[in-house]
């Protein structure tokens, strides 16, 4: 029986390229294995005091939200940046926002 070139050719190339595909997860399996060797799982079970202090620091922060207007914001920017009071206005009340789409009007 005569194998036709091609078709030797093509049973080649798989033979090689199934043998790279081994080779390639093998090996992608061995750093994956190496790199995750010191991890270790979380503790399911933590102590109630760390459960109490947890609880503490999320109620810290949730107790510190406040809401701040727009104007107030904007007048602290500008003082950082140390410019005229009067320009930072509001979208509200500058007709022109729309058309500018800025907080600051331009000089």
């Amino acid at each position: 029986m005569k194998i036709n070139s091609t078709v030797g050719l093509i049973l080649v190339l798989l033979l090689v390229l199934t043998g790279v595909t081994l080779i390639s997860g093998i090996k992608a399996y061995i750093i994956g294995y190496d790199a995750l060797e010191t991890v270790s799982q979380p503790n399911t079970k933590p102590k109630q005091s760390q459960l109490a202090k947890q609880e503490n620091e999320s109620n810290l922060l949730h107790e510190d939200k406040v809401i701040v207007s727009e104007k107030e914001i904007l007048e602290a920017v500008n003082q950082k940046m140390n410019r005229d009071q009067a320009k930072a206005i509001p979208l509200q009340g500058n007709p022109e926002a729309k058309k500018s789409d800025s907080f600051v009007e331009s000089e």
